[in-house]
């Protein structure tokens, strides 16, 4: 893996990068075996209110769920990666840069009561 131009945060395999001062970009990281047996994303609707620790995407095989991540942050969805509709590839080849799958806005509080370890990537409240 090359140093990802993000400067990323995880919450289990999905992430978040603050875009803007409006907006954080999300996405998740999922194990390569799953890339041969997937067929599409189930992607976010834009415009939709969402939620820390609901469903973000899910990975389908023939109409059925293999993977869901969840959602790292809850906001709006204001955009969505619809390039992952036609190839699936940026998921397991870039997935903190082209496999990107949205954008929410109000995602996260300019100032973040969370501090993260960067040895371990937990996150410890602050207190």
């Amino acid at each position: 893996w090359q140093q990802a131009a993000r400067q990323a945060r995880f919450f289990e395999e999905s992430w978040w990068a603050r875009d803007s001062e409006q907006t954080v970009c999300v996405g998740a990281v999922f194990p390569s075996a799953l890339m041969s047996i997937v067929d599409r994303l189930e992607l976010p609707v834009q415009g939709e209110r969402v939620f820390r620790g609901l469903p973000l995407a899910g990975l389908m095989c023939y109409g059925k769920c293999v993977r869901m991540a969840r959602w790292p942050v809850s906001g709006v969805v204001a955009a969505v990666n619809r390039e992952l509709d036609h190839d699936l590839a940026p998921l397991w080849q870039s997935p903190l840069e082209a496999g990107w799958i949205a954008q929410v806005q109000d995602g996260l509080p300019r100032s973040s009561p969370f501090r993260w370890k960067s040895t371990n990537c937990a996150r410890d409240r602050d207190g």
